[in-house]
């Protein structure tokens, strides 16, 4: 992940070394294009793909609008080998119902919405079953 309103530094640079020594396929997503003019745009994403190995496919995306995920998301799928499915289908965690429960509710509970609380906040104690 590189961002696109930031020069490419030495920490990129030693990250793009690393994974270019290894033969595991690379996606560079480019994030935050949507803040620079088409001719920026364009240059940060020559930059990435100067940095990366010739093997890397580039993705220009924006997390805050989305744009250019879906791309990236299908190809990273694309990646991933067959095999057995882990869960069935309907199951959206692997988090019991109380554990996920208390991961909700700790989540709204924050005060900065930027910031995560901690792993073991909040402790629901009793679920009450009853249709509401």
């Amino acid at each position: 992940m590189l961002n696109a309103t930031e020069r490419i530094g030495a920490g990129d640079r030693r990250i793009a070394a690393r994974l270019a020594a290894t033969t595991l396929p690379i996606a560079v997503a480019v994030n935050k294009v949507d803040r620079l003019p088409r001719e920026r745009e364009a240059q940060a994403l020559l930059d990435a793909a100067a940095l990366a190995p010739e093997r890397a496919e580039v993705f220009p995306v924006s997390a805050r609008t989305g744009t250019g995920v879906k791309p990236l998301l299908e190809h990273l799928v694309s990646l991933l080998p067959d095999g057995p499915f882990l869960y069935e289908p309907d199951q959206r965690t692997d988090l019991s119902e109380r554990a996920h429960l208390a991961e909700l509710i700790a989540s709204r509970c924050c005060a900065a919405p930027s910031r995560r609380s901690p792993r073991g906040g909040v402790v629901v104690e009793e679920l009450d079953s009853r249709p509401s």
